[in-house]
């Protein structure tokens, strides 16, 4: 059973004395280190100061120590020497060690960063790895079983704290100043591409990652947790070793990977979510590198433009024709570098170029009435109250029946046994392709493989990743996977 009552060992970290007390413990901690575990208080005394509390004293230091033992940081071990005199045996010697736990405290003070930043790396190879021992599962045995299910367990962690570090590294404050100075220029290519790379890499591992995992059967769990029960059972040591959790903690941690990868009930995968993030880290980049790249061509300095456009017209008006020469050639050259001063923008409606070969003389030119744009000209609004035709409603429901009655049928023709095979077909009408790409994508990330239509029907879709089939239909080709559509229920 956990307990939660208060950790007495870290009390030093934050006491009042915390700088003697920290100062003790990372002496002992260095002195453990190099194999020196029982301390005389001479040692401890003079190690302190070194550390640069030149005014710490013997009674400051036993108070020290005596707060330290007590709160389970040190152990004292009494010297067993035979006393010489009366104060030896009243003043009793003792040695100091620092404890298991005193030992853990101080690593981990000493492991902590300086700053909370998040420096995790994109690594797509990271999937490929865990699909490797994923795949191992199912092709493992006894000792082997386990330690795939140690090498899974390993390179997911990784996967996951990576993804979050990274993450909140895209959506952090720093990212979001970084990417919006000039500096960030000189890279930006590198950087967008290095994400589009992983996203396509991971896209790329996603189909095999969600089948490996659907692959895993519930015995291959069941046969990990034996073996985990087993494995701790033996285990030398005293004391009777409690394997009551495992069975639970194994379940819950492979539920975990299931859904880190798979969309369920509705919610979306991390892996999934991952992928999002990077697509609006890359438009975030890029919008803003946009941004900066306008910003810097507004304020850029024109003045030499100016000078030399100023001296052009200079060369006109000291030409050696008439004023009124001069001023017209100015006036057409003003036109072709700020173009005209007035500018009037019509619109029409299109025009009717059904042969391109007509004499453009001979097309009928549209009438386009002008209306005007202020506010008191404008034709009123009458409002309109909305009225139910129930007449003009079943019409539309009838003929959006007739139109699903008739996409159904161009479906019945290529159905054999309730199901389509794409492998049987080499061409398929253009007004199934748009359904059964959707149908596929909508498959790869069902946990079931099922898809509902607007059909009527519900698929049953299995994926033949190894097998590639190319389909033509009347505006192309479609090369895909090969995949079996079956229809599993009817539900109109």
């Amino acid at each position: 059973m956990i307990n939660y009552e208060k950790v007495r060992q870290v009390t030093y970290l934050n006491a009042d004395k915390v700088d003697r007390y920290r100062r003790i413990m990372r002496f002992f901690y260095k002195q453990n280190q190099r194999m020196n575990n029982l301390l005389f208080k001479s040692d401890i005394l003079e190690g302190v100061r070194l550390s640069g509390l030149t005014g710490y004293t013997n009674e400051q230091m036993d108070n020290d120590l005596s707060e330290l033992v007590e709160w389970g940081n040190l152990q004292a071990q009494q010297e067993m020497s035979q006393p010489k005199t009366i104060e030896e045996y009243r003043n009793k010697h003792f040695r100091y060690q620092i404890t298991t736990i005193g030992i853990v405290i101080e690593e981990f003070i000493q492991s902590l960063p300086e700053e909370d930043e998040n420096t995790s790396d994109l690594d797509s190879h990271m999937f490929k790895r865990f699909l490797e021992s994923l795949t191992a599962l199912n092709s493992s045995s006894n000792q082997k079983l386990l330690d795939s299910w140690e090498d899974l367990q390993t390179r997911f962690d990784r996967i996951r704290k990576n993804a979050t570090g990274y993450i909140a590294y895209l959506t952090s404050k720093k990212m979001e100043d970084l990417i919006q100075t000039t500096e960030f220029l000189d890279y930006k290519l590198e950087f967008i591409k290095y994400l589009r790379e992983f996203i396509r890499n991971m896209q790329k591992t996603s189909t095999d990652i969600s089948e490996a995992l659907i692959a895993v059967s519930q015995n291959t769990i069941t046969n990990i947790v034996k073996l985990q029960e087993s494995h701790v059972s033996n285990m030398a040591g005293f004391g009777q070793r409690d394997v009551k959790d495992i069975d639970k903690r194994i379940r819950d941690t492979w539920k975990f990977i299931c859904h880190w990868f798979i969309d369920t009930d509705g919610r979306e995968s991390e892996y999934n979510n991952l992928i999002s993030q990077t697509n609006e880290a890359i438009c975030r980049v890029t919008s803003i590198i946009q941004a900066i790249t306008e910003s810097n061509q507004q304020h850029q300095s024109r003045s030499n433009d100016y000078l030399k456009i100023a001296e052009w017209f200079q060369i006109l008006a000291d030409s050696n024709v008439s004023e009124e020469e001069s001023f017209r050639e100015a006036n057409k050259f003003s036109a072709t570098l700020f173009g005209i001063s007035k500018i009037k923008h019509m619109q029409s409606s299109a025009m009717d170029i059904t042969n391109q070969l007509d004499d453009i003389w001979k097309m009928t030119v549209p009438t386009t009435e002008l209306i005007s744009k202020s506010r008191k000209n404008r034709p009123r609004v009458i409002n309109k109250p909305f009225i139910i035709n129930s007449k003009k409603q079943a019409e539309i429901k009838k003929e959006y029946r007739e139109k699903a009655k008739e996409h159904q049928q161009i479906w019945r023709k290529y159905l054999k046994n309730e199901e389509l095979i794409l492998s049987d077909y080499k061409y398929l009408p253009k007004q199934m392709r748009r359904e059964l790409i959707r149908y596929f994508s909508d498959a790869m990330t069902s946990i079931n493989h099922r898809v509902s239509t607007r059909l009527g029907w519900i698929f049953e879709i299995t994926i033949i990743s190894d097998k590639k089939v190319t389909v033509e239909f009347d505006d192309g080709y479609l090369t895909l996977p090969d995949t079996r559509f079956k229809i599993v229920e009817k539900i109109s």
